[in-house]
């Protein structure tokens, strides 16, 4: 299932027959609208493309109260009719199942490719010497960004050792674009007061 607090929790899930699929998140239930937006053009996505994930619909809150300035930033009109936008991208196939791909604001934007820091930790974490991993984009004068990928290593295993398999596995899992520009080894990857990883930490690291 998917869904977020100003939508009243969950309004899209999956049944049995796609709970399998590795980054699909359902249809959207009854009532509910959800469409995705080219995040450049902020037009409605073609499908099949990647955009910003909106719903509409009996569910959606009217706004937070007394915060009209927060509230008019979590809408959006797309099309002439107005959504609430959930901050993530994802896309919608022939079938109309909605995919998740990345929280928007962790998107790395390198050579005008939009790049999705989850897709690498997953390939990173094919490395049986990896023990954690943390991607983050880096400001870069020539590109935009940069990848920069934060690796807790096993013990006993070289740093050298873990680069050289490492840049193996991202040549067979992941476009050029994609692969990491460095490989930073840390003993442990820092955390918020939730439990999660700092992603500005590592940004600043």
């Amino acid at each position: 299932g998917y869904g977020l607090t100003e939508a009243s929790g969950g309004f899209i899930f999956s049944p049995l027959s796609v709970a399998e699929d590795p980054d699909g998140i359902g249809y959207p239930l009854p009532d509910n609208d959800v469409i995705t937006m080219d995040i450049n053009t902020k037009k409605e996505a073609k499908l099949g493309a990647d955009g910003e994930i909106l719903v509409r619909g009996v569910a959606v809150m009217k706004g937070y109260l007394n915060k009209p300035k927060e509230t008019a930033e979590a809408f959006i009109t797309v099309g002439g009719k107005k959504y609430l936008r959930t901050g993530d991208i994802g896309y919608i196939d022939e079938h109309g199942l909605v995919h998740f791909r990345s929280r928007l604001k962790r998107m790395i934007i390198s050579n005008g490719y939009n790049i999705y820091p989850a897709n690498i930790e997953d390939v990173t974490l094919k490395c049986k010497n990896v023990e954690a991993c943390a991607v983050v984009g880096r400001e870069d004068k020539l590109r935009g960004e940069k990848v920069v990928v934060f690796v807790v290593p096993k013990a006993e295993v070289h740093e050298r050792t873990i680069k050289k398999e490492l840049n193996n596995i991202y040549r067979q899992y992941l476009a050029k674009y994609e692969i990491p520009r460095e490989i930073r080894f840390i003993d442990a990857l820092p955390k918020t007061k939730l439990a999660k990883v700092d992603f500005k930490a590592l940004e600043n690291y």
